[in-house]
C-alpha cells in the first residue's frame, strides 16, 4: 500500500469529503462527547509529517507488545492490571537518564509513530480484506465509537489548531502510555529486554506500584488510562536482574489476591533452593576435609564426615532437589541481612514488631525476633514455609494448619508485606552490575 492509497482510504474510514487536498488539511470536530474536547474543537492534518511516518514505518520492528527502532528505540505498551474492572492504575510522566550506559528511559504518551501504526493497520485491514490483523481492531471504529462529525474548514490566522494523529489516538488506541527506552549506540532486543526487566523492577520497588506490560497487541484492553498529579522521580536502573525472577516479581505486584502474591514472592525464594544448598554443602564439606585436624586415617573423622553429610541430605530427593526448609534458611542466610529487611519494612509501611509480636495462626509460623541476627534465619524460614505448606496443601488429616480463604485472608495479607520485602532483598543482591 503506498501512501496515496493510505490517505484516500483514511479519509474514507473516517467518513470526510476532502474538497481540496492541500498540505494541510483543516477539519472541525463538530459534536463531540469528550468532556475534555471543547465544541467545534480545530485539528490540522499535516500531510508531510503524516507522510514522513509512513515512510518511517519500515524502519520500526514490530513483536508482541513492543517497537524497535533502528536498534536504538525500543517502545513497550502499558496497560492495566484488571480489564474487568474500570482502570485503577495510571501511570505518571517519568524520565530518568543513565549516564554512564547512555540509556533514557521514559514512560509518556504512546509515541506518535506507535499511534501511526496502529491507525495503520485498522486502514490496512479495509484495503486488504481478511489480511492477518491486530485482533482488537475488529471491534474498533473511530466512526461509531463517539458521536461526532469532521467537517473541512478553511484556515483562520488566530485559531489554535490541535493535532489530527493525536485526535484519532483518543479513537483507536485502546492505551495511553508506554515505556520508551532509548540508546545512543544501537543494541540488541535482548539488551533493551534487560534494560526494561531493570526498570520494572526499580519502579515497582521506588513506587510500590505495579508496572504492567500489554502480553501482546492481540489482549491489550480498550481501555482510557488515567494520569494525574506530578511526574514521579526515580533513580535510572543500575543493576540488571534475572528475567525469570522479574516475571514472578512483576506478577505479585499486579495481582491484589495475597494468596498469588505470596506465592509469587515464594517462587523468587524457591528459585535460588538448589544452586545455594548446593553452594553451601560443598563449602562446608571443603571446609571440613582441609581443616588440620582432619585425616582420612582417622576412623572418627570420617564417619563425623558422612554423619553431616548424611543429616544435611535427609530429605535430599532423587531429583537432585535438596531439604526445602534448610535450603529457604540457605537462601535467606545469603541474600538477607535482618537490618536491611528491618528497613525495607518501614519503607514499605508495615511495623517490623508485627511479626514479632504475631504469629501465623493457621500455619503455626513463629514470631520472628529481628535482634537475634543468627536465629532469626531459623523463624524466618519456618515461618514463610510453614505458611507456603498451608497455603498448597489441603489434607484431610491437617485442618487446623491449612488456608482457608474466608477465615485467613486478612491473616495472609499481613504476610505480604514481609515475603515482598525478602524477595527484594534476594532479587538486588543476587543481581549483577548494569
Amino acid at each position: 500500500m503506498d501512501y496515496i492509497t493510505f490517505k484516500t482510504k483514511l479519509f474514507e474510514y473516517l467518513n470526510v469529503q476532502i474538497d481540496t487536498p492541500d498540505d494541510k488539511i483543516y477539519f472541525k470536530v463538530k459534536n463531540s462527547v469528550r468532556s475534555f474536547y471543547i465544541g467545534n474543537e480545530l485539528l490540522m492534518f499535516d500531510n508531510d509529517k503524516m507522510e514522513k511516518l509512513f515512510s518511517s514505518l519500515s524502519n520500526y520492528k514490530q513483536e508482541e507488545n513492543y517497537f524497535l527502532e533502528s536498534s536504538t528505540s525500543f517502545e513497550l505498551f502499558l496497560t492495566s492490571s484488571d480489564i474487568r474492572r474500570p482502570p485503577r492504575y495510571y501511570y505518571r510522566p517519568i524520565e530518568v537518564e543513565d549516564n554512564t550506559s547512555n540509556i533514557n528511559y521514559r514512560i509518556s504518551r504512546i509515541s506518535d509513530i506507535a499511534i501511526f501504526y496502529l491507525l495503520y493497520k485498522r486502514i490496512e485491514e479495509m484495503v486488504y480484506p481478511g489480511y492477518e490483523t491486530l485482533m482488537y481492531f475488529k471491534d474498533m471504529d473511530a466512526r461509531k465509537r463517539h458521536a461526532v462529525r469532521l467537517e473541512q474548514v478553511e484556515f483562520e490566522q488566530d485559531k489554535k489548531y490541535g493535532s489530527f494523529l493525536t485526535y484519532l489516538s483518543n479513537r483507536i488506541a485502546p492505551y495511553d502510555f508506554s515505556l520508551k527506552i532509548i540508546s545512543n549506540e544501537p543494541k540488541e532486543i535482548s539488551d533493551f529486554k534487560r534494560y526494561k526487566d531493570s526498570f520494572i523492577f526499580t519502579y515497582i520497588y521506588s513506587k510500590h506500584r505495579p508496572i504492567i506490560e500489554a502480553e501482546n497487541l492481540n489482549k491489550i484492553s480498550d481501555e482510557r488510562r488515567l494520569y494525574r498529579g506530578k511526574p514521579f522521580e526515580m533513580e535510572a536502573p543500575k543493576r540488571i536482574y534475572d528475567p525469570f525472577i522479574i516475571e514472578y516479581y512483576r506478577q505479585a505486584s499486579e495481582s491484589s489476591d495475597p494468596f498469588i502474591q505470596f506465592i509469587s514472592y515464594y517462587h523468587i525464594l524457591e528459585y535460588f533452593y538448589d544452586e545455594i544448598f548446593n553452594k553451601k554443602l560443598i563449602e562446608d564439606l571443603m571446609n571440613k576435609i582441609t581443616h588440620p585436624d582432619f585425616s582420612y586415617r582417622n576412623k572418627s573423622k570420617i564417619k563425623e564426615l558422612a554423619y553431616f553429610s548424611h543429616k544435611r541430605l535427609t530429605g535430599f530427593g532423587e531429583d537432585g532437589q535438596g531439604n526445602e526448609l534448610e535450603s529457604l534458611k540457605f537462601v535467606l542466610k545469603e541474600y538477607v541481612r535482618p537490618t536491611e529487611l528491618r528497613e525495607r519494612l518501614i519503607e514499605l509501611k508495615q511495623d517490623p514488631d508485627y511479626y514479632r509480636n504475631n504469629k501465623v495462626d493457621f500455619s503455626n509460623g513463629p514470631g520472628i525476633s529481628f535482634s537475634d541476627e543468627e536465629g532469626i534465619y531459623i523463624t524466618l524460614a519456618k515461618r514463610i514455609y510453614f505458611t507456603r505448606n498451608s497455603l498448597i496443601h489441603s489434607k484431610s488429616n491437617r485442618k487446623s494448619q491449612t488456608y482457608r480463604v474466608n477465615i485467613h485472608k486478612d491473616i495472609l495479607r499481613n504476610e505480604i508485606p514481609l515475603l515482598e520485602a525478602v524477595s527484594e532483598l534476594v532479587i538486588l543482591n543476587s543481581s549483577g552490575i548494569l
